[in-house]
């Protein structure tokens, strides 16, 4: 029984160290999972969405322009929420602060599931390199995300840097 638990906890280890960062890109949600209702999504797909929806605030570290994130707030957050997330996205806007930023998504979990909303947890290890030094930290987010104007959006959010 103690080897069992030490495998189990040695490859859930492993999962964690040896997951690659990805670019922005790959974390982008296909036409196709977009015209989903939230009750026909699949596990999988709702950590991808919440993947997508994390990966899209978490961009403004990179953004050059205060537009874009203007633009950003609108198309991830839910009406009654945009103006807190777009307060949490310009408190993180510092131009050209990073460039080269990559995700790496560990500990994801889907809980408090309904047809209308379903609530997202994970923590996410973001890279870029600040002042010509690669530099890394890591971030715990809890969204509850909607459908709302044919697009899924954060309805609210807690985040926490680690």
């Amino acid at each position: 029984m103690i080897l069992f638990v030490c495998i189990l906890f040695l490859g859930i280890y492993k999962m964690q160290v040896f997951v690659k960062f990805k670019s922005k890109s790959e974390y982008q949600i296909s036409e196709e999972l977009k015209r989903k209702e939230i009750q026909q999504l699949t596990f999988d797909e709702k950590k991808r969405i919440g993947e997508y929806l994390v990966t899209a605030q978490l961009s403004v570290f990179a953004i050059h322009d205060k537009e874009d994130i203007k633009r950003i707030g609108l198309e991830i957050f839910s009406g009654d929420y945009t103006g807190d997330g777009y307060g949490e996205l310009i408190r993180n806007y510092y131009p050209n602060r990073f460039q080269d930023i990559k995700y790496k998504f560990v500990n994801e979990e889907i809980r408090e599931e309904s047809d209308e909303s379903f609530t997202y947890s994970a923590t996410v290890h973001v890279s870029g390199i600040e002042n010509g030094k690669r530099d890394e930290m890591g971030v715990n987010y809890k969204l509850k995300v909607v459908k709302e104007n044919n697009m899924f959006k954060i309805k609210e959010q807690q985040q926490h840097v680690e």
